[in-house]
């Protein structure tokens, strides 16, 4: 599958999970058809990764690390200039992933083309 195509097809699920019609092509569904799926999930518990590799075929979990300085630099929601209390990261605790199948250190020094495609050969999508 051509990068261009994978592409299309991600956002077509991602833009159909997005507005909540993810009943219509149900995971099982776009599996048997033979798609990756890709679930962003924020998981902040050890036990919670754990139950993906164990229970999700073929599963790969992808840990898109960044910087402190950088987390306050993208602070879009304002968790973090606010001050705000109860914040992952800042004086909740969280399990940082210990497991992952690869870790992509995300502070801006790659696009992200050049982090999908460095995905791609990762995994032998390409």
């Amino acid at each position: 599958m051509t990068m261009k195509r994978w592409r299309k097809e991600f956002a077509v699920l991602s833009l159909q999970l997005k507005t909540g019609d993810y009943m219509t092509i149900g995971e099982d569904v776009v599996v048997q058809q033979g798609h990756d799926v890709v679930i962003c999930s924020i998981a902040m518990y050890t036990e919670v990764r754990a139950w993906n590799r164990e229970n999700i075929e073929n599963y790969r979990e992808v840990y898109l690390k960044v910087t402190h300085e950088t987390l306050y630099r993208r602070d879009q929601k304002k968790l973090y200039s606010s001050k705000a209390k109860n914040v992952v990261g800042v004086d909740l605790p969280w399990d940082e992933p210990g497991h992952s199948s690869i870790v992509i250190q995300n502070d801006g020094q790659e696009m992200p083309e050049e982090i999908v495609d460095r995905l791609f050969r990762f995994f032998g999508l390409e």
